[in-house]
């Protein structure tokens, strides 16, 4: 499980996107939240793998996302 800071990290680097970030537990894609929410966030299984799906270049994103990622 993420810790509260970053899960606020996130969702604090996502809000800094200028395009949309959709994110989904690995096996319920048709269900997903706006990554820029921090309720919708917490509302995932964040002990269960996640997706996030996006359009668009953000280096401080994707190097968080590249800090949180397993595997």
């Amino acid at each position: 499980m993420l810790p509260a800071e970053r899960l606020s990290e996130f969702v604090n680097k996502a809000n800094d996107c200028d395009f949309d970030i959709d994110i989904a537990n690995e096996h319920m894609h048709k269900h997903t939240v706006d990554a820029k929410s921090i309720l919708g966030v917490m509302g995932l299984e964040l002990d269960k793998p996640i997706v996030v799906i996006y359009e668009g270049e953000n280096t401080e994103f994707e190097e968080i996302l590249d800090e949180l990622a397993v595997g």
